[in-house]
C-alpha cells in the first residue's frame, strides 16, 4: 500500500476491498482494539455451553461460565498454537487442546500440561493460557475487544441501542436456527448491502411486485452504526392478487409478508453495527447476523434465526418458514444480494472504476428517506477514522 486510501463524504477508493496490507490493518484496529460482535447470550444458555465464533478473521470460543457469566477465549492453544475448540457447539467443563492435550478452564486459565516433569524448561508455566477478552452485553448481544482502553459498549452502541433493545425485547429470544454461507466478496460490501435500501426495490423483483418498500427512513446513527426501516405493510391474500395480477413476478405462498401479531404501522427495521452485526425484524422474521472476514475477497455469514421467549410453536415455525423463504439458499433476498455484492467484487483491480460513489440523499443531513445512503457514509467515515487515515 503506497499511500493511504482516499475517503470523502461521497467518495470510497476501491482498494479497500483488496488490499492486503489494508485487511490486516483492519483485522487489528477493527476487530482487535474495538468492540466486535461476536455471538448472543442465548447461544450458551447453560452454564458449560459453548459456541466457536470469530472476531474479525481470529477464531475465539464463546463460553458461559460455571459462575455464569459469559467468557471469549482466543480459541488457540498456547503450546504450538493449534485451534482448542474443534466443535461448533457443545458443553464442557474444561477445554482440551486436541494436540498434546493441554487443559485450560472456562476463563482460559492454564489447568494441566501432559509429562509436566519431564520438561526440564520451566518456561512451559509461562505459556499461560488460553488469552480472554474484555467482554460486555447489551440486550443479549455479546461483544469482545482486547483493548483496555474502548468505552463503554452501551455507549460505543449509542444511539443505536434503543432500537436493538426494543426489537430483541431486551435479549429475551431463543435460537430457532442457522444459515451460514460464503460470498465472493469484501467483507463491508455485504454490510453496504445490508444498510443499502437504495438497491432494494430495483434489484428484487418482488419488491417491485408488491410494492413493499414505501414509506420509511435512512437513518445515521453515531460510531459507524445505521438503520434503514419502513413502515411494514401486511397485505391481505386479496391485495396481494390485486398487486400480482399483471406482473411477472408470482408468489404461491402469501403469509410470508404477512403478520397477525404486529400492529399496523410497525416498522420493519435493519440496524447495522460497525464493524460485523446486523440485527433485522421484517415481519415475522427475527435474526443476526455476523459478519466473519475470511481475507480481502471473501466472507461468510452467521444467521442466527430468533423467536421470542413464550412464544407458541406455532408461532417460531411461522419465524423459521419465512426465514427460509426470505433469506435462504433459494430466499428471494438472499440470492440476489449475493449476485450483486460478488459483481461488484469481480471488478475490483481490473476496471477503470476506482472509486464506490455514494452521494444520494441531502449531504448536509445524517439522515433522511429510505432510498438515501446516509448509513453507508456514516459507516465510512467512521471506518476512516479508526483506521487512522
Amino acid at each position: 500500500m503506497q499511500t493511504n486510501p482516499k475517503i470523502t463524504q461521497t467518495e470510497v477508493d476501491r482498494r479497500v476491498f483488496a488490499d492486503e496490507e489494508i485487511y490486516r490493518l483492519e483485522m487489528r484496529r477493527l476487530f482487535r482494539d474495538g468492540w466486535t460482535f461476536v455471538g448472543l447470550e442465548a447461544e450458551v444458555p447453560e452454564p458449560g455451553d459453548f459456541r466457536r465464533s470469530w472476531m474479525g478473521d481470529l477464531p475465539v470460543i464463546m463460553t458461559r461460565s460455571r459462575a455464569g457469566s459469559v467468557n471469549v477465549l482466543e480459541n488457540v492453544c498456547s503450546h504450538r498454537g493449534s485451534l482448542v475448540a474443534l466443535d461448533r457447539r457443545g458443553n464442557c467443563s474444561t477445554f482440551t487442546c486436541p494436540y498434546h492435550q493441554w487443559v485450560f478452564a472456562d476463563d482460559g486459565r492454564q489447568l494441566g500440561v501432559p509429562m509436566r516433569k519431564k520438561y526440564t524448561d520451566a518456561r512451559h508455566k509461562d505459556r499461560g493460557g488460553l488469552r480472554a477478552a474484555r467482554v460486555e452485553t447489551f440486550a443479549g448481544l455479546v461483544w469482545a475487544t482486547f483493548a483496555d482502553d474502548v468505552e463503554p459498549l452501551a455507549e460505543y452502541l449509542a444511539d443505536a441501542g434503543p432500537h436493538i433493545d426494543e426489537i430483541l425485547r431486551g435479549g429475551d429470544v431463543t435460537v430457532l436456527g442457522y444459515h451460514r454461507f460464503q460470498v465472493r466478496a469484501n467483507w463491508k460490501l455485504f454490510w453496504e448491502n445490508t444498510e443499502d435500501a437504495y438497491h432494494a426495490s430495483l434489484l428484487h423483483n418482488f419488491s417491485q411486485a408488491l410494492k413493499i418498500y414505501q414509506v420509511g427512513e435512512n437513518i445515521a446513527f453515531e460510531n459507524g452504526h445505521g438503520a434503514i426501516r419502513w413502515e411494514m405493510v401486511s397485505l391481505s391474500d386479496d391485495a396481494m392478487r390485486d398487486h400480482l395480477a399483471n406482473a411477472k413476478f408470482q408468489l404461491r405462498d402469501f403469509t410470508l409478508f404477512q403478520s397477525h401479531d404486529r400492529p399496523a404501522g410497525s416498522w420493519n427495521r435493519v440496524v447495522g453495527l460497525f464493524p460485523n452485526a446486523l440485527v433485522l425484524e421484517e415481519w415475522d422474521m427475527l435474526n443476526v447476523r455476523h459478519i466473519v472476514p475470511k481475507g480481502t475477497d471473501c466472507v461468510e455469514l452467521h444467521t442466527v434465526a430468533l423467536g421470542l421467549d413464550g412464544e407458541s410453536p406455532e408461532k417460531r415455525a411461522k419465524r423459521a418458514h419465512d426465514y427460509g423463504n426470505f433469506f435462504g439458499p433459494a430466499g428471494f433476498a438472499g440470492r440476489d444480494d449475493v449476485v450483486a455484492i460478488g459483481a461488484v467484487q469481480a471488478t475490483e483491480g481490473v476496471s477503470s472504476v476506482r472509486t464506490s460513489f455514494m452521494a444520494l440523499g441531502d449531504l448536509s443531513e445524517r439522515s433522511g428517506d429510505l432510498d438515501g445512503e446516509y448509513t453507508v457514509r456514516a459507516f465510512y467515515d467512521e471506518y476512516r477514522t479508526r483506521m487512522g487515515w
